[in-house]
């Protein structure tokens, strides 16, 4: 099956976080960007949220 090109934008996301397990680890944060088929970026800003518990910052 060939592949084909798509010219709708793309949203590509970001996601710092204190760890890869699910189960013990936290979203610091979040970040979307949105470009077109050719990589522009189409919104200037990143739209970001942050996870604002801070007692995961305490642990080991």
């Amino acid at each position: 099956m060939a592949l084909t090109r798509s010219n709708q934008p793309l949203v590509w996301i970001d996601c710092e976080m204190t760890g890869l397990d699910p189960e013990t680890d936290h979203i610091l944060q979040i970040s979307c960007f949105l470009t077109d088929a050719d990589l522009n970026l189409l919104e200037p800003r990143a739209s970001m949220s942050r996870y604002t518990n801070r007692s995961i910052f305490s642990r080991p």
